[in-house]
């Protein structure tokens, strides 16, 4: 099982030490505890994974998940609030009972 997390940092001829272009300026990918990553995941630059977030197998990752959110796709969109984080020590049918469905945005 792999996840891709594309977290780089390129300077494009800017001075390291200037004021226009310090080790300030990375991106970064932020994962908070207890979050849940799929296997074949993609995660791209600043992006934050929430606290008890789950990210469904197979998802691209291009937005900030919140906390305790499950979301899925390409581009990964919230599909579900979770009432509590998917641990190992999480009873999975418990963990399904206290799944609320996200309804998605009218078009």
């Amino acid at each position: 099982m792999r996840v891709l997390i594309l977290a780089h940092f390129a300077h494009h001829g800017r001075n390291r030490e200037s004021s226009e272009g310090t080790m300030d300026d990375r991106v970064s990918v932020r994962i908070e505890d207890d979050a849940f990553i799929g296997p074949g995941v993609m995660i791209m630059p600043n992006v934050t994974i929430g606290a008890g977030a789950v990210v469904a197998a197979g998802s691209v990752v291009t937005r900030s998940v919140a906390p305790l959110t499950m979301v899925q796709g390409n581009p990964a969109k919230p599909i579900a609030r979770c009432g509590i984080p998917l641990g190992l020590d999480t009873p999975i049918k418990e963990f399904y009972r206290r799944l609320t469905p996200i309804e998605p945005p009218a078009e």
